[in-house]
């Protein structure tokens, strides 16, 4: 017998299933995450209004505070594009922890290029963790 999707049915319940309800939210964070957001100097972004954020770097620095409203293991993805000529150093926050593999809390982000990055809250530990990290070739 094949394996089904299709949300059980139970009489008086609605017959809203898992997979549509997670595919509503999924909807709603890609959604939120199709704009690139134009920052400066710094930035502090709301964990619960997206998990993924484009950013474009229009000056120098960039620090990234503290993201605001996370849950329990959340993952966050940031992506920092530098449209210019110049460099722009973008800097997280010291309370935010670096993973065991992450030496540094700032990248040099040239034009053209873009830090990938990703951090996870950690409820035990009330903070979130830095993961990953890459500047693009």
């Amino acid at each position: 017998m094949p394996l089904s999707l299709d949300p059980v049915v139970l009489p008086g319940l609605p017959t809203l299933g898992y997979h549509a309800a997670s595919k509503a939210y999924v909807d709603a964070q890609r959604s939120a995450a199709l704009g690139t957001e134009s920052v400066t100097t710094s930035v502090t972004l709301d964990a619960s209004a997206s998990s993924v954020r484009r950013l474009s770097c229009t000056t120098a620095t960039l620090a990234i505070a503290v993201p605001t409203n996370p849950f329990d293991q959340q993952i966050l993805r940031i992506r920092v594009r530098r449209s210019t000529a110049a460099v722009c150093d973008v800097t997280f926050n010291g309370s935010i922890m670096l993973s065991t593999g992450l030496a540094s809390r700032t990248f040099s982000v040239s034009s053209g290029k873009a830090l990938i990055s990703a951090l996870e809250y950690d409820a035990d530990a009330a903070a979130w963790v830095l993961t990953a990290a890459t500047v693009s070739s």
